[in-house]
């Protein structure tokens, strides 16, 4: 995958810059991204949620002992952001699917949405799967009347979700690994610019996030979820029903009324997908994501009390 190499190669040349050279520059960073103005900070007060010293006892690890192999996509991102820090300072980490907010404070990719996570530190991590955006070049107006999914169904809400509409004319769904229990349901894998040439796109979480809604809410389609259980550095709980997707019950019972209402109302369909694509726009700054993921873990370092 094109966009995979590229990342690796970036990557293994920011890691052949000396260690010291990132610490200089920190402060310098620090303060081109508080210059971003209130919009960034109030997307670290929403990343990090701690006010307060923390103490990780046993729990955590340091800069100076944190293992960097192997080398996945997790294990990159967060180095790329501790490199700027001093070797003694403490933190700890989650990495993979997240359903749950850690004991202490933790670095990781998604947490559930409430008001009880503030443990859960959101930094951009596995970037570059979640984040890849398209280039839609297809008008609402010219894509077909129908709501597609792919994905695995491997969780009883994807399970519910084919039981209920697997084969309806409106409704091109399928899963794409093997499934005995249920082979009528396995499909061929569709590729993102042949599923944006439906109008309608069915976003349905997994352990956590669901990965599609990035790039449909990017897209000239109309994103289809039930309500986010779960957020990650998109700011999932942030959005909006009716203003940011369409909201479908958990059951998914709604669905194709959805599908029938917004295929005659244009006007209002058109308008969620402009107000989806206008919140995507923030997080398109290469260097203002940067200098965001940076304060983020300067304000958790800065709390963290060392041994």
């Amino acid at each position: 995958m094109p966009t995979k190499f590229f990342y690796y190669v970036q990557e293994a040349l920011r890691a052949a810059v000396p260690t010291p050279v990132y610490r200089a520059r920190r402060e310098g960073l620090l303060h081109a991204a508080h210059a971003l103005g209130p919009s960034a900070q109030e997307r670290v007060d929403y990343y990090c949620k701690l006010t307060e010293p923390f103490d990780l006892g046993a729990a955590g690890t340091t800069v100076a002992d944190f293992d960097p192999r192997p080398a996945t996509v997790y294990h990159i991102d967060l180095v790329r952001y501790l490199r700027y820090f001093d070797r003694e300072n403490r933190f700890a980490y989650v990495f993979g699917d997240i359903d749950r907010v850690p004991e202490v404070p933790s670095f990781l990719k998604a947490r559930p949405i409430g008001e009880a996570n503030r443990n859960a530190v959101l930094m951009k991590f596995n970037h570059v799967r979640h984040f890849r955006f398209v280039r839609d070049r297809v008008p609402f107006e010219e894509k077909e009347d129908r709501a597609i999914w792919r994905g695995q169904a491997h969780v009883p809400r994807r399970v519910r979700f084919l039981e209920t509409w697997f084969g309806h004319p409106l409704v091109d769904a399928g899963q794409i690994e093997p499934n005995p229990e249920h082979p009528e349901w396995v499909v061929p894998k569709a590729t993102r610019p042949e599923q944006l040439r439906c109008k309608f796109q069915v976003s349905i979480e997994g352990i956590d996030v669901a990965t599609n809604l990035v790039w449909i809410m990017g897209s000239n389609a109309l994103a289809f979820a039930p309500r986010p259980r779960f957020e990650t550095w998109f700011m999932e709980g942030r959005l909006i029903p009716g203003h940011h997707y369409v909201q479908i019950r958990d059951d998914y019972t709604d669905l194709v009324d959805k599908i029938e209402y917004y295929r005659v109302h244009t006007d209002e369909a058109l308008a969620i997908v402009r107000n989806a694509q206008a919140w995507v726009r923030q997080f398109l700054d290469p260097r203002v994501e940067h200098l965001i993921s940076l304060m983020v873990a300067a304000r958790y370092f800065g709390l963290s009390r060392p041994v």
